[in-house]
């Protein structure tokens, strides 16, 4: 880099930019040791499409199938990073607040108390105990009104993913008001319970069937307990929460029920989550659908009303990026929703790549990805000694797809970026048909996936190596063989 710090795509001249854009080709052979890996671990040309250039002036170093329209999974949370810090600002902390209506007198509040959600994503059961202990510190033992949920800053949803037909762990409800991610652990007992402790119950059976929701919780296998269960309410499950710690500190209160908390009622007390810069590091790093979920839905709200569905929210966040950067493509980064797991998104590789060339200078967006190595997502990928800590990448992954798109730093050279989709859409059709899928079917995606992620390495490591300034290959160093274009590894557990 010669000693000067890259300017993002956005700052450049139009002549380059425009050059840049006109010399790059709509489609390229793939080279030979590109055809190689993909050959190696049982891919066609057919299934992949990538894009690599250089930050600087986005000038193409590899190119396949870039304006391909395809699905981006996970990797959709890129575009509500970008958004997120463009127009929240990395400074912006949500608050989760305790307003109260009435007076206070030997103890007792004649009002409503309101418990009222700001959209913090990483608020925990500590948390609403501090809000309890400063209810105490208010001077209140016990209120004669209503314990307001005010949940309603912006639209809730039962499920990130309503076509899921079995209570996975990820697949927890969204809102204003959220604790520890919506999620639950059931607990064998006698009797079997919940943690935290949410009002909810939860009952065993004999056979050895997939959880399933009833009127009052859920229903579990006795002998397979799932690790964590998805809360459809978690506005509701965060109020049952806060009234029980308001219990255990001596504070009568009734039980909850939603509504808005009054215009007139004052601030009790108030917990300031963490600044977006370091949800949004959490978000990417470990590809969280919750984070990306409520982080997109109020940076929606930022922008306009609250919007009526997550497509409508995801549409207003791109087209406020095109507005900042119009050498965006809104078409491009066609998202549904904010976590990616609307599979009738489309983006395109030159899309995503061009995105992260105009975040590299802003905010440190590459400090936000996970690293090779690094915790996160990519914590056991591209170990090679010469490759360590020399990719930063957001990781996507869905039934017979498989993406990576972020930033190379070569050891010799400018800086790249790259973005690169490998996916069967017709096994994809297939699997998204079978709701459920059966175990020989989910044995399948996780061999396809294993796969399609060794590929996807021996590609970025090739093109890693090969970005010197000079343009030839470093050759192999010590360790190197595990990301030859070898025999596939075994598969590897799901990951979204």
């Amino acid at each position: 880099m010669q000693g000067q710090h890259r300017r993002g795509i956005a700052r450049r001249s139009p002549v380059r930019l425009l050059l840049a854009l006109v010399v790059s080709p709509l489609a390229a052979p793939v080279a030979a040791d590109e055809a190689a890996i993909l050959r190696a671990h049982g891919f066609t040309p057919a299934r992949a499409a990538w894009f690599v250039a250089t930050v600087e002036d986005f000038a193409p170093r590899s190119v396949h199938e870039p304006d391909r329209p395809v699905e981006p999974a996970s990797l959709a949370k890129l575009v509500t990073a970008a958004a997120a810090l463009e127009v929240l600002g990395p400074d912006a902390r949500p608050v989760t607040e305790l307003r109260a209506t009435g007076t206070v007198r030997a103890g007792v509040l004649t009002g409503d108390l309101a418990l009222v959600g700001g959209g913090d994503p990483l608020l925990d059961p500590d948390h609403l105990l501090e809000l309890a202990f400063a209810l105490r510190e208010a001077g209140v033992q016990r209120v004669t009104g209503r314990l307001l949920l005010d949940d309603t800053r912006f639209p809730r949803f039962a499920a990130l993913d309503p076509t899921e037909p079995e209570p996975v762990a990820w697949n927890a409800g969204v809102g204003p008001l959220v604790v520890g991610f919506a999620r639950v652990r059931p607990e064998p007992g006698p009797p079997p319970f919940l943690l935290p402790p949410v009002g909810l119950a939860v009952e065993t059976v004999a056979e050895a069937t997939g959880p399933r929701r009833t009127a009052r919780g859920f229903r579990i296998a006795r002998e397979a307990p799932p690790p964590a269960l998805p809360l459809a309410d978690p506005g509701m499950a965060a109020a049952r929460l806060f009234h029980r710690f308001a219990a255990d500190l001596g504070i009568d209160l009734p039980p909850p029920v939603r509504g808005r908390a009054p215009a007139d009622a004052r601030l009790l007390a108030r917990h300031s989550g963490p600044p977006l810069a370091e949800t949004v590091r959490g978000m990417l790093r470990y590809s969280n659908n919750q984070l990306a979920t409520m982080v997109g839905l109020e940076t929606a709200l930022r922008l306009g009303p609250p919007p009526r569905d997550l497509a409508a929210s995801a549409a207003r966040l791109v087209a406020a990026l095109v507005r900042r950067h119009p050498d965006l493509d809104a078409a491009a980064l066609a998202v549904r929703d904010h976590a990616g797991l609307d599979p009738r998104g489309r983006v395109t590789v030159r899309g995503l790549a061009r995105l992260l060339a105009v975040m590299f200078d802003r905010f440190a967006f590459p400090a936000r990805l996970p690293a090779n190595g690094g915790p996160g997502t990519l914590t056991r990928r591209l170990l090679a000694a010469d490759l360590a800590f020399r990719v930063r990448a957001k990781t996507g992954s869905a039934a017979h797809l498989v993406g990576l798109a972020g930033y190379l730093f070569p050891e010799r050279g400018d800086p790249l970026v790259f973005a690169v989709i490998l996916g069967d859409e017709a096994k994809r059709r297939a699997y998204l048909a079978a709701r459920p899928p059966d175990a020989a079917m989910r044995a399948r995606v996780r061999a396809w996936k294993a796969r399609a992620r060794a590929a996807v390495d021996a590609l970025v490591a090739t093109w890693l190596r090969t970005a010197r300034t000079d343009g030839t290959p470093r050759p192999p160093a010590a360790g190197d063989e595990k990301l030859s274009p070898g025999p596939p590894p075994p598969p590897a557990a799901p990951r979204r």
